[in-house]
């Protein structure tokens, strides 16, 4: 991340014990407090937004998801819908 322009700042207030414990994990790996920081939470957003944006099914359950959306649902309003012409019909 050391060759991009960075444009933004983010302001973090934390205990002296959280503090600590990443500037020593950042100088172990060699690299500075920021980076070390914008890596660990940029890999955790990512985390985040894929667990809530992708949903994993096995093959069987993707074959009643998929199943399931090719019944309509069975309500009395939508068999009535169905049953009526439709408007090119009239």
């Amino acid at each position: 991340m050391g060759t991009m322009v960075r444009e933004r700042r983010l302001a973090l207030r934390l205990t002296a014990d959280a503090d600590d414990l990443i500037r020593s994990a950042a100088s172990i790996e060699g690299t500075t407090v920021t980076d070390f920081t914008t890596t660990a939470a940029v890999a955790k957003a990512r985390e985040t937004l894929s667990d809530q944006l992708r949903v994993t099914l096995t093959p069987t359950a993707w074959d009643a998801f998929t199943a399931a959306l090719d019944e309509p649902a069975a309500t009395p309003r939508l068999d009535r819908l169905l049953a009526e012409p439709s408007v090119f019909e009239r």
